[in-house]
């Protein structure tokens, strides 16, 4: 199983990384992805992909658009072609919050587009209360979404993934996807079995399940959310975990072109 989005590089899982990857081996957990918010989270990223499961990601979250600046724009320029950084993310647009700056976060989403394009790298999607906004600014800016992109922690209606879809995105789900029965079930069923991915987004979205015996979420838990689709999709959580390891290679490129 793969695992395409956790924080690896957050405080409760880089302070306690021993046992994070103890667990990822243990658990059969074969590469995990790890995405950035802030200039820390970047710079730790160098760090954890001298791990061989372990590949990563640059980019500024929505929420700290603030953050953004030339140092972090050359930190991506001067390491993107290492073949353990396979896109840019995480980034997009968040109105989650009453404070939320929108003007900022488009300002700072379209500059880290515009860098990801030059790059060729796909980019992983952060989107948060804010699907009109979103797809008004990607009806005026199409043409820096050619690389692929990964729509990560979906919890949008059948509606909105067939809008995403049809743009040639992918889907990762997560444990708030998947838990919310009532509501994603629908759309979890119609997902095609080339088009969506797994994803624990941990040490955040710790499974319900777990809240009692795990402090913090972790990518052994990316198998819960595997066998979880799988009843979803009424397959066996073999055939999740080979679409899915197959739609991140598609995705992720340079993922299936690493060979230790």
């Amino acid at each position: 199983m793969l695992d395409v989005h956790t924080h690896l590089n957050d405080d409760k899982l880089f302070n306690n990384l021993n046992e994070v990857l103890y667990d990822i081996k243990k658990c059969n957990v074969k590469k995990v992805i790890v995405p950035s918010c802030d200039k820390i989270m970047n710079l730790r990223v160098l760090e954890l992909i001298k791990n061989p499961v372990v590949f990563g990601a640059f980019g500024i979250h929505p929420s700290n658009s603030e953050e953004w600046n030339t140092e972090i724009e050359q930190l991506i320029l001067n390491n993107y072609k290492n073949p353990k950084i396979v896109a840019v993310g995480e980034i997009g647009l968040d109105n989650h919050y009453l404070n939320s700056n929108i003007p900022l976060q488009k300002e700072v989403f379209l500059k880290q587009l515009v860098l990801a394009d030059s790059i060729k790298l796909p980019i992983i999607l952060h989107l948060r209360d804010a699907w009109d906004e979103f797809f008004d600014f990607y009806n005026s800016n199409k043409n820096l979404f050619n690389n692929g992109v990964d729509v990560h922690c979906f919890d949008g209606d059948k509606t909105i993934a067939k809008k995403l879809l049809d743009a040639g995105f992918y889907i990762s789900l997560t444990a708030l996807s998947v838990e919310n029965k009532g509501r994603l079930k629908e759309m979890i069923e119609y997902l095609p079995l080339d088009r969506f991915m797994v994803e624990t987004d941990s040490p955040y979205l710790l499974p319900y399940i777990y809240k009692h015996t795990q402090a913090y979420n972790s990518p052994k838990n990316v198998n819960y959310v595997a066998e979880c689709v799988a009843k979803y999709k009424n397959i066996t959580v073999q055939q999740v975990d080979e679409v899915t390891t197959k739609n991140a290679y598609t995705l992720f490129k340079k993922l299936g072109d690493y060979n230790e």
